[in-house]
């Protein structure tokens, strides 16, 4: 009652440890600008998702010890060939390093790819997260690359101020085929400067 009354008078009883609780798993994907069947423009598809996929892991101060790549055509079209497989890949050690998350996610990819078919998206989960620090060290585990700590919060950095995909892990084009069309997306005000609403005198 005493919080609620102080709120009613204009006295903010927030503090600023509260704010939403860290998730449980961390999903990217979608579907493709068009239809893939080579391997190469899904290996740089899936290489965005896990950077952006990465980057959220390390903005709740996570690491991920299990990752899962889901590879699927447009299943809802009845005429042609259907095709829908995920793998789940144990990590050697927990993580927040895009290239670690990374080289397995490749792996999976690689064990659930088949040639020729149509394929419309491709997606990473992130699970058995816990928090940085939570971990009994184990060590029999790989150790980390070194600097990869710095390496990562460099990019994060770059990336929030410069715009996401400033500087990208793996080979991305700048303008991937594989990209959802420009037309079908929202416009980005708060994060690309080039699409800020112009406003007339």
């Amino acid at each position: 009652m005493e919080r609620t009354a102080r709120e009613l008078r204009g006295i903010s009883c927030i503090s600023l440890q509260e704010g939403p609780p860290p998730k449980e798993a961390i999903c990217s994907g979608k579907m493709f600008g068009e239809r893939q069947s080579e391997l190469p423009p899904i290996r740089e598809a899936l290489a965005a998702y896990v950077s952006r996929a990465a980057e959220k892991l390390r903005s709740q101060s996570s690491l991920c010890s299990t990752i899962q790549v889901g590879l699927q055509t447009q299943l809802a079209d009845l005429k042609g060939p259907r095709y829908a497989n995920a793998v789940t890949l144990a990590l050697p050690a927990a993580t927040d390093d895009t290239r670690e998350i990374l080289a397995f996610a490749q792996r999976g990819l690689g064990q659930i790819y088949r040639p020729g078919y149509p394929f419309s998206k491709c997606s990473i989960l992130l699970m058995d997260l816990s928090r940085r620090g939570e971990l009994a060290p184990d060590f029999f585990a790989p150790k980390p690359r070194p600097g990869a700590g710095q390496l990562m919060a460099a990019i994060d950095q770059i990336n929030l101020k410069e715009g996401r995909g400033a500087i990208r892990v793996g080979r991305i084009p700048e303008k991937p085929k594989w990209a959802m069309r420009s037309d079908m997306l929202s416009q980005r005000y708060t994060t690309h400067w080039d699409e800020l609403i112009g406003v007339r005198g």
